[in-house]
C-alpha cells in the first residue's frame, strides 16, 4: 500500500516557515541518496512526498541558505503528517585542544566525520589552541585529535544539535603509554610484519572499534606504538588477535610467536579426495 507524507519545514531558529525551493527525500540510509522525493515552493513551507511504502526512513531535507538535515521516522498510516521539521543555517562547532595541565597545544589537527553525509572536515588550531568547524549539519559524528608528542584522542558519540545552536568541546590531550613487543619465529625475529592495534569489539555496534595505528617489526623484530591513551585494544599480527588493557603510567608488552607457514592438513573421504 503506497502512502503519503507530509510536514512543514521551519526556520530551527525563528520557527517560521521556509519559503521557495525545497528539496525532500525518504531513504532507508542517508548516504545513498536515493529514495522517495519530493519537494515544494509553498510559501506556507508545506512539503508532501507521494507513493511511499509503509517503512523506516531517515527524511533528508534541504532548502537554499540551509544545511541538509536528517532524522528518523516511521511511515505506517494512510496519511502521515510529521508537522514542523526544523532546519537551520548550520551548527557551529569550537573549542580548544589543550594539554593536561590546561595549556593551549598550537597546530593539532582535529577531524570529524559523520557517518549520515558523505566525507570528513579537518582543521588545524591556532597559536591559542582554538579549533573551528562552520556551517555543520546537526547528526551525530565522530572526533579525531592529533598533535605531535601527545595521544591520538578519540570521540566516537558528537551530537550536533538540530536547533542551530552552537558548540563548545574542548579537548584535553595525554601523553599516553608505551606499547611494544616482538614477533618471533622460535627465536628468529620476523622483520618486516605489520601488526595493528585498534579498538575491541562491540556487539553489534563496529562503529565503535576504531582503527588507532599500525607498526612494522623491525631487524629484531620488534614494534612499538607510541602515546597510547589508556583503555581496552585489539592488538592483531597475521591471524592471531589479543585484547589487552592498557593502564595509565604502566607500560605494555605483549610478544606475538610467528607460526611461519601454513599448510592444509588434507583428510581422505570415501570418493579418495582430501576434503
Amino acid at each position: 500500500e503506497e502512502l503519503t507524507v507530509t510536514g512543514r519545514l521551519v526556520n530551527a531558529k525563528t520557527g517560521k516557515p521556509v519559503r521557495g525551493k525545497k528539496t525532500i527525500l525518504l531513504s532507508q540510509n542517508p548516504s545513498w541518496g536515493r529514495g522517495f522525493s519530493g519537494g515544494s515552493s509553498a510559501r506556507s513551507g508545506r512539503f508532501e512526498v507521494e507513493k511511499v511504502w509503509p517503512g523506516t526512513y531517515y527524511i533528508c531535507a534541504s532548502a537554499r541558505g540551509y544545511m541538509k538535515t536528517c532524522r528518523k521516522i516511521d511511515v505506517s498510516r494512510d496519511r502521515c503528517d510529521l508537522g514542523d521539521v526544523v532546519i537551520h543555517g548550520g551548527v557551529r562547532l569550537t573549542g580548544r585542544v589543550l594539554t593536561s595541565s590546561g595549556k593551549p597545544i598550537a597546530g593539532a589537527e582535529v577531524f570529524i566525520d559523520s557517518p549520515e553525509f558523505y566525507g570528513g572536515r579537518a582543521v588545524q588550531t591556532d597559536a591559542r589552541g582554538r579549533y573551528v568547524f562552520k556551517k555543520l549539519s546537526d547528526g551525530a559524528y565522530s572526533c579525531r585529535v592529533r598533535a605531535e608528542g601527545w595521544a591520538t584522542y578519540y570521540l566516537q558519540e558528537l551530537s550536533l544539535p538540530s536547533d542551530g545552536r552552537k558548540v563548545v568541546r574542548d579537548v584535553r590531550m595525554s601523553k599516553g603509554v608505551r606499547v611494544s613487543g616482538k614477533v618471533l619465529d622460535g627465536t628468529r625475529p620476523v622483520t618486516k610484519q605489520m601488526v595493528i592495534l585498534s579498538g575491541r569489539w562491540v556487539r553489534n555496534r563496529h562503529e565503535k572499534r576504531p582503527w588507532v595505528s599500525d607498526a612494522s617489526t623491525d631487524e629484531s623484530g620488534a614494534f612499538v606504538f607510541e602515546h597510547v591513551n589508556p583503555g581496552k585494544y585489539a592488538l592483531r599480527c597475521g591471524l592471531e588477535e589479543r585484547n589487552i588493557t592498557v593502564v595509565a603510567g604502566s607500560d605494555r608488552t605483549c610478544n606475538f610467536g610467528w607460526p611461519g607457514r601454513f599448510k592444509l592438513e588434507s583428510r581422505p573421504t570415501k570418493g579418495g579426495h582430501a576434503k
